[in-house]
């Protein structure tokens, strides 16, 4: 085939491809017990959980990450997670997808979830509880994460261009962080 043959269908084929896809899987910030009568779906954060998602997601906004699509938990604890996470991470809310697919989810519907994801998202947020969140993080790099602590981040690079096959890909972890980790000092 001749070079500039050669060039113009990998230009055509680039044209309709979509990027490679990232996911950050987060643990819902720390929640409250002091209201015996609420429901476990309806505990709101308290005070270290205010003060750890704005510290994870500027975390995450100084590695230039800026997701553009989100998959939030139902629950009160996840959405009070995202509202503190938004403004360092410059994200639109109408980005965000609240599904009661992910609250207390096993990975089955975890996978699921993030499969009906639409391709034009390049960097999801998954925002969820433990133990499937963690769950999730061993299922994509088998033994990357020993616990995801509350308000914790993982991320991975995903070896594919679409979400249909996430359960197919192949991942990457790229970093894992949570509040007591402490950036190194120089």
């Amino acid at each position: 085939m001749h070079p500039q043959a050669i060039q113009l269908v990998t230009t055509q084929l680039a044209l309709y491809s979509f990027p490679m896809k990232t996911i950050t899987v987060m643990r819902h910030a720390k929640s409250s017990w002091n209201h015996p009568s609420q429901t476990d779906h309806e505990r709101p954060l308290n005070d270290r959980g205010r003060h750890d998602a704005p510290m994870m997601s500027q975390r995450l906004a100084e590695r230039g990450y800026q997701p553009d699509g989100i998959l939030v938990s139902t629950s009160q604890r996840t959405r009070e997670t995202l509202d503190l996470m938004l403004p360092a991470l410059q994200c639109d809310p109408a980005n965000a997808l609240f599904s009661d697919a992910i609250y207390e989810a096993p990975l089955s519907a975890l996978l699921d979830t993030i499969c009906a994801t639409s391709d034009t998202v390049s960097h999801l947020l998954l925002i969820g509880h433990n133990p499937g969140v963690s769950l999730l993080c061993n299922a994509l790099v088998p033994g990357s994460v020993q616990d995801m602590p509350t308000s914790a981040v993982t991320h991975y690079d995903v070896d594919g261009t679409n979400w249909s096959n996430f359960s197919q890909a192949g991942f990457q972890l790229v970093f894992h962080d949570f509040p007591k980790n402490q950036p190194a000092t120089k």
